[in-house]
């Protein structure tokens, strides 16, 4: 992956350009995000992100022979920017629902960002299927609850912010919690190691993905698939994932 030039981020000088204009001679493919990943409740997360996203997309390109371009873009102009033709692709939690298939090719996700299920560290339990009869958690707001009415035995309690649940957890007074995984992972690291765990994989298909458009990406979309493929066999993805404190949900959605 070509260089133009670097600005740090959390120690690390990503593979980053400052924005996107007219198409540059010597890349095979230009890809932008939005930096401030607009759509995600990520809340001191987002330079995590941002590195573990341009250094992932680095080493596709590597394996896959591939020189591409990432951009910065600002979350209004994102998706315009792709309408424009000035980059083939960009990285977003947007999920392929059917009205977009038309529109949009999705790779597969290259991070989960769905509901995960936090349990005491000591806890074996990792479904909600082994949970009935007892309470598990979810932050007023969420969507969670659709969740647990295909578990009626299950047991809801409402909070109005996570932290009170987690609290909750900690003390015994529930259960377990739903929480969407990168939410999850900043707590586990920080307040709660070694008293809470996540215990499941993503319950959801919710995460970040690389998009095109349809009839334009395909090319770019399936080497990005087979290089993520690739990065994950080899274990590349998870030890760029544990570099930016992502490796838990990487680790456990394989």
């Amino acid at each position: 992956m070509t260089i133009s030039r670097f600005i740090p981020l959390l120690g690390l000088f990503c593979l980053l350009l400052a924005g996107c204009g007219k198409k540059q001679s010597g890349y095979d493919y230009k890809v932008a995000f939005d930096p401030a990943w607009h759509s995600l409740e990520m809340p001191g997360r987002e330079n995590s992100l941002t590195a573990f996203t341009a250094e992932l997309i680095e080493a596709i390109g590597a394996v896959e022979n591939l020189k591409i371009g990432v951009y910065q873009r600002s979350w209004s102009n994102l998706m315009l920017g792709l309408q424009e033709n000035d980059y083939e692709a960009v990285c977003t939690p947007m999920q392929p629902y059917i009205f977009y298939e038309k529109l949009y090719i999705f790779s597969e996700i290259y991070l989960p960002t769905g509901p995960i299920l936090v349990v005491g560290a000591s806890a074996t339990w990792n479904s909600l299927s082994q949970l009935a009869g007892r309470e598990v958690g979810i932050v007023r707001g969420t969507p969670y609850a659709l969740i647990l009415e295909k578990y009626p035995d299950v047991l809801q309690r409402t909070y109005n912010s996570a932290p009170a649940a987690l609290e909750d957890l900690k003390q015994g007074i529930i259960d377990a919690m739903l929480l969407d995984i990168l939410t999850a992972e900043a707590y586990m690291h920080d307040l709660y190691q070694g008293e809470l765990k996540i215990s499941s994989t993503p319950l959801t298909q919710e995460g970040v993905r690389l998009v095109g458009l349809t009839g334009k990406s395909e090319v770019l979309i399936r080497r990005f698939n087979k290089g993520l493929a690739r990065l994950k066999s080899n274990g590349t993805y998870n030890k760029i994932a544990k570099k930016w404190n992502l490796s838990e949900s990487l680790e456990e959605a394989k």
